[in-house]
């Protein structure tokens, strides 16, 4: 768990997040499970910019949450095309 806690913090301090959209929601009624697919706009921090021509990204993303005592929890990453659990087994 610290590596990804490292590799999250190295990813903040090289990159400014500037927009999120959420493209879609995917949750049955009651569901414990849901999945959404949204497209972030990152921009590289200034000390990182030199020789970059352009320095703004878009990352999209399909993730999956599960929701645990009430709390919506990030679960994984899936593949843009997957629609249910069963493709990424």
């Amino acid at each position: 768990m610290w590596v990804a806690a490292q590799d999250v913090e190295a990813t903040c301090k090289r990159m400014q997040f500037v927009r999120l959209n959420v493209t879609r929601v995917e949750q049955a009624d009651g569901a414990e499970e849901a999945f959404v697919t949204f497209r972030a706009s990152l921009k590289t921090t200034k000390r990182y910019r030199e020789g970059v021509k352009n320095d703004t990204q878009t990352v999209t993303e399909r993730s999956r949450f599960l929701r645990q005592d009430g709390r919506w929890l990030y679960r994984s990453t899936l593949p843009l095309s997957s629609n249910t659990l069963q493709d990424v087994k």
